[in-house]
């Protein structure tokens, strides 16, 4: 893996019951070969739409979220990426089965597609990786830790 790490352009702080599946470095990992790796920032946000009343409400009845979401602004400032990439919070008790989706292929597929679109698509782009939580029950058993691997401090200094 390279040194450089996607840079970090938001992190929100999260409440006690929820965790993020991924972190920096572990996206880098992932799209080390991709067009959209020099191209990019991390935002990591604690859900996944605005109206936070709606997206509590999938949670309690078990709906769809996403954990991750790819996405292409060609008209976005000069200044900034045009490519960013989301990364949800998922509840705790759901962190473990969120973390076999995405290190089970969700991420190894998403960065396939990116490679497809290239660096400059000529259209703007969205990529997801749901997970609906009804199909998931909570084991932490799942995953080994070396495939989990300690995720980075919290003091860690984050990218502009």
């Amino acid at each position: 893996m390279t040194d450089l790490v996607i840079p970090t352009r938001l992190r929100d702080r999260l409440p006690d019951d929820f965790a993020y599946p991924l972190w920096p470095t572990k996206v880098t990992e992932f799209l080390e070969d991709t067009p959209q790796r020099h191209d990019a920032e991390l935002v990591f946000r604690w859900r996944d739409e605005f109206w936070e009343s709606h997206w509590r409400q999938r949670i309690r009845q078990k709906g769809v979220i996403t954990l991750v979401k790819a996405q292409y602004t060609p008209d976005w400032s000069p200044y900034f990426p045009k490519w960013k990439v989301d990364i949800y919070s998922v509840p705790k008790e759901y962190l473990t089965a969120a973390q076999e989706i995405l290190f089970g292929g969700g991420m190894e597929a998403l960065a396939r597609k990116l490679r497809e679109y290239g660096l400059t698509p000529d259209h703007p782009v969205k990529e997801s990786i749901r997970m609906d939580l009804s199909e998931w029950d909570h084991d932490e058993s799942r995953l080994t830790d070396e495939q989990i691997a300690a995720p980075e401090p919290a003091t860690e200094a984050e990218g502009a």
